[in-house]
C-alpha cells in the first residue's frame, strides 16, 4: 500500500486542528445574513444617517466599513484605507503625514497607536 505525500507540514496539522476547534466555538455566535437582509439593513442605516445629518454634512464625512461591523471616521478612516493599500506603517507614513499636514516623526506616534488598537481588537495581525 502506498501513501500519497501530504502537502502539509507536520506543524500544519496541529494548527489546523486548533483552528477547527476555534471555528466550532465561534460558529454558534454567527448569523448568516443574505444579500437582501444586508441591503435592508444598509437602507435603514442610511435613513438614520439622513435623519441625524444634512446631506451637505454627509458629503464631508469619510466612512470605512470594517469587518466587525464598526466604522472609522476622519483621520482613522484615512489611516485604515492607507494601511490596507500600502501594507505597512513605513510605507503609509509619508502619504498620511502629507495628507494631514504633519511631519512624519509627529504623525508616526499617532499611526503606531492606531495600529496597536487594531491589533488589540483583532482586526489585524502584527507582522
Amino acid at each position: 500500500m502506498t501513501h500519497a505525500r501530504s502537502s502539509t507540514l507536520p506543524g500544519d496539522h496541529k494548527r489546523l486542528w486548533v483552528k477547527a476547534i476555534q471555528l466550532g466555538q465561534i460558529r454558534r455566535h454567527l448569523k448568516y445574513v443574505d444579500y437582501w437582509q444586508a441591503q435592508r439593513d444598509c437602507e435603514a442605516l442610511a435613513g438614520q444617517l439622513l435623519e441625524a445629518y444634512s446631506m451637505e454634512a454627509l458629503h464631508d464625512f469619510s466612512f470605512v466599513a470594517i469587518p466587525r461591523g464598526g466604522l472609522f471616521e476622519g483621520v482613522e478612516a484615512d489611516m485604515w484605507r492607507t494601511l490596507i493599500a500600502y501594507g505597512s506603517i513605513d510605507a503609509s507614513l509619508a502619504y498620511l503625514a502629507g495628507r494631514q499636514g504633519m511631519n512624519e516623526s509627529s504623525f508616526r506616534a499617532r499611526l503606531e497607536t492606531f495600529v496597536e488598537h487594531l491589533v488589540a481588537e483583532g482586526l489585524i495581525e502584527p507582522a
